[in-house]
């Protein structure tokens, strides 16, 4: 990491007085600011403040920020050794989590430096991780430019959907470390992400579970969100990280978009998930991030929840009330799918839902070892 600093310049001094010492970089002078780092301290907090880690730095928090600080500028900062465990929802996912010490890093570079960086080049319809954006956002941008496509060219079109196989476990670091060099213009900022994709094994994927690695997903693509947007033209396209959805007037269109699509991830060394990318006639319903849109012939679109969600929610709810869960956590979590259903067109959902609550509350602890107290326990 010593190539932290810029060339030197032979009259400068440092704060001490002595000379020819090489300046340091903007971002890395930002990120290893005191108030900087103490600030990221707060933001790195937020939802994990009662873990021993979290709870252990912050016990000494003004000695861990300036040994932390320290480093950064001595360039002997490395990364800690990350932990590693699996989540079950919405589906598997294998984590790989940085220690909190150098998540306060991450969230210093990211906030100060490097988030302006990266998606001051995203368009505006890549929705993921990003501020003001989110699941959300992709699926009022997916509604919007559905209704618009409908305006402009009426009901008739063809879909061309994609997803990545295993995103995260397949991302090349060679090809994101030439993303870097053209995306950032700071020596530090290429020497800490150059680290951090280093600190992965092998040479290829790297970790779900740090602000840096979401940023790198995103960046990776940014290739093909362009190409789609400009080159192709695509009248309506929506990414969230590995999802994609585009619509065009004609089939030939969604032919080209199709074998286009194939060819740029090839490239990027990545494979498509063949049961998920597909191209079809835009009136069958699109399925996007747990929703069915479907385009009806006067510009309607109605909401539905993808199928099988309802019957997930119903399935955690019945062992949060056979297993005896305290009912004010309950409620809080029926409350919870009633309000995430109530985006779209799901009121025979939401009654669905409420009516089989009311029915199993007969039977609220009657098993007591249910598989729900044995996944929480």
């Amino acid at each position: 990491m010593a190539d932290y600093y810029q060339d030197s310049q032979p009259n400068s001094q440092s704060r001490c007085g002595s000379e020819n010492r090489l300046p340091l970089s903007p971002a890395l002078l930002l990120t290893a600011d005191l108030d900087n780092l103490f600030k990221a301290t707060r933001l790195r907090s937020r939802g994990i403040a009662w873990k021993d880690s979290v709870l252990g730095f912050r016990a000494n928090a003004v000695s861990n920020t300036i040994k932390l600080r320290d480093e950064l500028l001595n360039g002997k900062y490395k990364i800690l050794p990350y932990l590693q465990f699996t989540i079950f929802e919405p589906k598997r996912r294998e984590i790989v989590a940085t220690s909190f010490r150098d998540g306060v890093v991450q969230k210093s570079l990211c906030k100060n430096y490097l988030y302006q960086a990266l998606t001051r080049h995203f368009i505006y319809d890549n929705g993921a991780n990003q501020i003001g954006k989110g699941t959300d956002f992709s699926r009022n941008r997916l509604k919007i430019l559905l209704h618009r496509f409908e305006r402009n060219y009426g009901s008739d079109g063809w879909v061309v959907q994609f997803d990545i196989h295993n995103f995260f476990g397949s991302l090349d670091h060679g090809i994101l470390k030439r993303m870097f060099r053209k995306y950032l213009d700071d020596k530090f900022g290429f020497a800490y992400c150059d680290m951090s994709v280093d600190s992965y094994e092998n040479d290829v994927g790297i970790g779900l579970g740090s602000e840096l690695s979401q940023l790198m997903a995103l960046m990776y693509l940014d290739g093909l969100d362009h190409l789609i947007k400009e080159k192709l033209r695509a009248p309506v396209y929506v990414r969230y990280m590995d999802d994609g959805v585009m619509v065009f007037r004609t089939k030939e269109e969604a032919r080209t978009a199709l074998r286009l699509l194939r060819h740029e991830v090839k490239i990027r060394k990545l494979e498509l998930n063949p049961n998920k990318t597909k191209m079809y006639s835009l009136k069958q319903p699109i399925t996007f991030l747990g929703w069915r849109y479907i385009l009806k012939e006067n510009g309607r679109i109605i909401l539905k929840p993808k199928k099988g969600k309802v019957k997930k929610l119903k399935k955690r709810i019945g062992r949060m009330i056979h297993g005896g869960v305290p009912m004010e956590l309950i409620n809080e979590s029926m409350n919870a799918s009633i309000a995430s259903l109530k985006w779209g067109n799901a009121q025979k959902e939401i009654r669905s839902i409420q009516d089989f609550y009311n029915k199993e509350k007969i039977n609220y602890g009657k098993n007591k070892k249910s598989d729900y107290r044995r996944k929480t326990c």
